[in-house]
């Protein structure tokens, strides 16, 4: 991934800094110190998503008579899936509240 202010790229297994709160995600880039934010409605829009594709997909595999239901129901939930990844970037937010350094708690 890529680092919205600074450009450059950042490996997920050497971020050190960080804090999850539900769907909310706080990364601290490693090169400029800046607060990088998912954002947690997008993040559920695309597991919902997600799910209502997979359960119309496999209702209509099971059920034929609800095929013609399932099918567009599947389309659009993929439709969303895709665009809600697509959607879902970084971006530059302050430090999230109540975070404490892991150097400063040793």
């Amino acid at each position: 991934m890529q680092c919205p202010k600074c450009a450059k790229f950042l490996k997920l297994s050497d971020i050190s800094e960080y804090q999850v709160k539900g769907t909310q995600r706080h990364i601290q880039c490693y090169h400029c110190q800046t607060w990088l934010k998912n954002s947690g409605v997008t993040l559920m829009l695309k597991v919902i998503a997600f799910y209502v594709c997979a359960i119309s997909i496999g209702v209509g595999y099971f059920m034929a008579e609800w095929r013609t239901i399932t099918t567009p129901i599947a389309i659009m939930a993929l439709i969303a899936t895709l665009v809600s990844h697509l959607m879902d970037q970084w971006a530059e937010t302050e430090a999230p509240k109540n975070y404490q350094s892991k150097s400063s708690s040793e």
